[in-house]
């Protein structure tokens, strides 16, 4: 028997045993594997088994026209893997939150295929330089200070006569701020980091306090 191949990858046995029967009825030969999530076992959330279904590569077209009307939702194609390099399917791994959650296990699966070995350390060094790669702060954006700042100050001078259009300005102004003094991001671990760091944080707290400032003053103002 010619050497098999990865063709599709089903969350069913039930699918991918269907999709076996309709090939072997053209006397297409294939193999369906079970690939396991525990085998990646640092991407607990990947859900359930999957299930290979395996053909010779130079059958992949004819086996496509016979699966035409054989589409079920759960079905997964990963004819697009398997043009992606060794080096690529590597990053697929080291980047895991930049794919499906799915990725990564069948990644591993095709580098098995093609004879590369990638131990359960290297996995966890890739996860865990990943996660401190992600949980670097950024720095905000001079023009995004500037524009907090400012639209305070347009909110204040305009109030008499312009209330709305103040409130319009004065929610930018405390956008600009919330953001940087508060907004988190979730990384791939559930772990939830500040986005910014703490010069850009400090400079949206000031932001947040200026406008508040300058609020009081329009009311002051109006009253």
């Amino acid at each position: 028997m010619s050497k098999l191949e990865t063709y599709k990858v089903f969350f069913s046995i039930e699918e991918a045993e269907s999709a076996k029967e309709i090939l072997a009825e053209e006397k297409i030969p294939s193999r369906i594997e079970r690939l396991n999530s525990n085998s990646l076992p640092l991407f607990t959330d990947i859900g359930p088994d999957q299930y290979i279904l395996m053909i010779n590569k130079d059958l992949f077209s004819q086996a496509d026209l016979l699966l035409t009307d054989f589409e079920p939702e759960a079905l997964l194609s990963i004819g697009i893997f398997q043009d992606f390099s060794n080096e690529e399917l590597f990053e697929i791994i080291e980047f895991p939150d930049q794919w499906e959650k799915s990725d990564p296990l069948i990644a591993q699966h095709l580098l098995k295929e093609r004879g590369e070995t990638i131990s359960d350390q290297q996995i966890l060094d890739y996860y865990n330089n990943r996660i401190e790669t992600l949980k670097k702060p950024r720095e905000g954006k001079l023009g995004y200070y500037f524009a907090g700042y400012s639209f305070s100050l347009i909110g204040l001078f305009i109030t008499q006569g312009v209330g709305l259009v103040s409130a319009l300005i004065y929610m930018f102004g405390l956008g600009i701020g919330i953001n940087y003094y508060l907004n988190k991001k979730k990384l791939p671990n559930d772990e939830k980091v500040y986005d910014y760091n703490l010069t850009t944080r400090r400079i949206g707290l000031s932001i947040l306090i200026f406008n508040f400032v300058c609020i009081v003053l329009s009311f002051r103002l109006i009253l």
